[in-house]
């Protein structure tokens, strides 16, 4: 389309010459998030955390999900929550499709300490309450909620890591 742009002020007003405005699409990237995470104070109810993320539909990805309670008080973070427990959702499901209280017991330990350890993440000491998941999951939109699986309160912190 052709356009023109008129410019006026106390001496009068001109008119530039028409000219042709195209808009491009953008060229394709290569660029990829490989890591969110978000810290902050976890409480109960509905003071829960809440992050969120999305899988493009470009396929399959297979992620490293981590709530870190105790591993931040082994850092110095101060009231840091005591035995953190995270939840994966599916958007617009009710029930958990997975969920994760104290990394080290669910039979992936080593997989996650690897993957951990491959991205550069700080290490989960072996025997702490924090919670992590290895997991592949299909293109949409989920949420990770964060809590303590005892009812306590502190600070947390989720981080979502692309693992590819």
């Amino acid at each position: 389309a052709e356009y023109t742009v008129e410019v006026t002020n106390a001496g009068g007003s001109v008119v530039s010459a028409p000219a042709t405005l195209a808009v491009e699409p953008a060229a394709p990237s290569e660029s990829r998030l490989l890591n969110i995470s978000s810290r902050g104070f976890i409480g109960t109810g509905e003071s829960i955390m809440i992050p969120g993320f999305v899988i493009s539909s470009e396929g399959p990805k297979t992620l490293l999900v981590r709530a870190a309670g105790p591993a931040l008080a082994a850092l110095g973070v101060e009231g840091a929550l005591p035995d953190p427990i995270l939840k994966i959702f599916r958007e617009g499901e009710n029930d958990p499709i997975l969920v994760n209280d104290d990394w080290g017991e669910n039979g992936d330990g080593e997989a996650i300490a690897a993957a951990a350890g491959q991205l550069g993440a700080f290490t989960f000491p072996e025997d702490s309450a924090d919670a992590a998941l290895v997991v592949t999951l299909a293109p949409g939109a989920y949420t990770v909620q964060a809590s303590d699986a005892g009812g306590a309160t502190g600070v947390g912190l989720v981080e979502v890591y692309l693992l590819e």
